[in-house]
């Protein structure tokens, strides 16, 4: 999975450090749908992917999160 997270913007060298904001060291699109305490979505990716109204605003707003 790729996506705007800070693991692949390190990988770019757009970003000093791959970790979280919640302090897990690696800020992945997996982590931040499952398991982050920040920016967990209710329902993980099964759910995302329904796009419900819900799913549409997490992910329109996940950075501001």
């Amino acid at each position: 999975m790729h996506g705007r997270c800070n693991d692949m913007l390190y990988k770019w060298s757009a970003v000093a450090n791959p970790s979280c904001a919640c302090g897990h060291p690696s800020e992945t699109i997996k982590h931040m749908v499952n398991d982050c305490p920040l920016t967990k979505f209710q329902g993980g990716f099964e759910a995302l992917h329904q796009t419900s109204p819900e799913a549409i605003h997490w992910i329109s707003n996940i950075k501001d999160l």
